[in-house]
């Protein structure tokens, strides 16, 4: 009978205490749901997946793109392989990265239209010391939805025309 007190009376103060949830490992009778060693397996933090910081898994693009965003400028991509950034003037500004290692950088404003090879950091400064002729984060992302929008009116045009052909 004592055992019984003090095993209501230390449920009761769990639950006041806030400890039991219902993923304890106590039924609520106060019988245990799993071993310890399951518990233990169960209540561990997960390991964490960033794996970010192991120098054989970095994705230089990535990196690069979110340096880019810190730093206000809008990196996009069509297709995954050729990458750019828009300019204030009629300009090609494009990136490519090459292995994780090497970003080459094909200017039409500087090195006479040259594709330039950059190690992640030198790509980085390269960008950023001819940040006055790219277009701000803002503007890259304006420009680009205006373009989306008059594409999807072509393509509803397209649609219109395609059947008002087949009416006559």
């Amino acid at each position: 009978m004592a055992k019984q007190i003090l095993s209501e009376e230390f449920r009761r103060m769990q639950k006041l205490a806030g400890i039991i949830t219902e993923s304890s490992a106590f039924n609520d009778a106060g019988e245990p749901m799993m071993t310890h060693n399951q518990f233990r397996d169960y209540s561990e933090p997960s390991e964490d997946d960033d794996d970010r910081y192991d120098n054989d898994e970095i994705d230089i693009s990535k990196e690069f793109i979110n340096e880019m965003k810190k730093n206000n400028i809008f990196v996009e991509t069509f297709d995954g392989q050729e990458y750019f950034i828009r300019c204030r003037e009629n300009e090609d500004f494009m990136i490519y990265f090459i292995d994780d290692e090497t970003i080459e950088i094909y200017d039409t404003k500087k090195n006479n239209g040259q594709k330039q090879e950059f190690g992640y950091q030198d790509a980085i400064d390269y960008v950023l010391k001819n940040k006055e002729h790219l277009l701000t984060f803002d503007e890259s992302v304006r420009e680009r939805n205006q373009e989306f929008k008059i594409d999807a009116q072509d393509r509803k045009n397209n649609r219109a025309e395609m059947g008002g052909y087949g009416l006559g």
